[in-house]
């Protein structure tokens, strides 16, 4: 988690020293405003859709001659930026403390900065221009895309990796242990979904902290919900976890009901964008971001009657991973790489 004053306080050091080195006062008070702004920005704009770059600046004396299209675009709505973040972003904060958009193609940051204080960010990396000078933002959270954004995608992402290695590995949380049919974890008990999707809530609920709401399937159109919605509070960001189990499921009578292998997984991962197309239209402002958490329970060469398994039987599948036909997280930027998470059995032996 980004300590956002602790992070003033390292460019009070840096930045605001160079500023005002080259505009006096009214550099640093240029400084402290265009932070605060990014920080509001990047509430609506997740950086990690961003495939060119942001500029933010702030005049300071005439811009005669260094190329800003005079006038811009009033901005009224950040949440509108996010459907052109790819195309680059550039804001202008005027003295009334209102911003305007420029074109991207009208704005040299290192031109502009003989006039303006000038925030640029560009493949994850960060600067502050004024006069000549240049100066990078320091990294204080390497996880995190910008340093002027807290923990958004970026947390849930390691919330659930720890999630799949701490909880759901050895099933040592007490509510997921009731995902299974058996002591030696070999099958799945009927429809064990329900629990999957309590284990992981409870989790995120009690790791995320108080800024974000989580919610156990939430309606996404008119049939078909999300197995969980996690929501940003204050903010348009909106994170969808879709959930799909693999293995072997037994009923009542100790018969195998159900088997479910790659096609199940890939099936899910199709629903999930399906799911983000939905959103996008029926939530248009919203940065959405989609998570496939895949349980990963199959053993090899189960029957029915089976009631232990081998070692190299029981983890045959801990690392055979799942051959999508489409990689959505390949060609979508909403869309996370999936989270295969496997389950151990207790086998024989060693």
């Amino acid at each position: 988690m980004i300590n956002f004053e602790g992070l003033k306080r390292v460019c009070e050091e840096i930045h605001a020293v160079m500023a005002e080195a080259v505009f006096g006062k009214d550099g640093v008070d240029a400084i402290f405003e265009i932070m605060e702004f990014v920080r509001e920005l990047y509430r609506h704009v997740e950086p990690l859709r961003i495939k060119s770059s942001v500029i933010v600046f702030r005049q300071v004396l005439s811009s005669a001659g260094t190329g800003v299209t005079a006038g811009g675009q009033l901005c009224d709505n950040l949440g509108l930026l996010c459907q052109q973040a790819e195309k680059g972003i550039v804001l202008e904060i005027r003295s009334d403390g209102r911003q305007y958009i420029h074109t991207i193609s009208s704005v040299n940051p290192k031109k502009l900065a003989s006039t303006a204080v000038v925030y640029e960010y560009q493949n994850g990396k960060e600067h502050f221009f004024a006069g000549v000078q240049q100066k990078a933002v320091p990294v204080l959270d390497r996880t995190a895309m910008s340093q002027f954004c807290g923990n958004t995608f970026f947390t849930l992402r390691e919330a659930l990796q720890y999630y799949a290695a701490a909880f759901v590995l050895q099933s040592s949380c007490l509510i997921f242990k009731s995902v299974w049919a058996d002591e030696n974890r070999l099958f799945l008990r009927s429809k064990p979904e329900v629990y999957m999707r309590r284990s992981l809530t409870q989790f995120l609920r009690s790791n995320l902290g108080a800024g974000f709401e989580v919610r156990p399937e939430q309606i996404m159109d008119e049939t078909h919900p999300v197995d969980i919605k996690v929501t940003k509070k204050l903010s348009n960001r909106l994170m969808i976890i879709e959930i799909k189990w693999l293995g072997d499921s037994l009923n009542e009578e100790g018969k195998i009901t159900t088997s479910y292998r790659d096609a199940r997984a890939k099936k899910g991962a199709k629903q999930l964008a399906e799911y983000l197309d939905q959103n996008k239209v029926q939530a248009p402002l919203n940065v959405t971001q989609g998570y496939y958490v895949i349980i990963d329970a199959r053993r090899h060469s189960l029957r029915d009657d089976s009631r232990a398994i081998t070692k190299a039987y029981g983890l045959y599948y801990a690392s055979k991973e799942i051959d999508f036909d489409t990689e959505y997280h390949k060609i979508r930027d909403d869309f996370d790489p999936p989270y295969r998470m496997f389950t151990e059995p207790k086998y024989i032996d060693n």
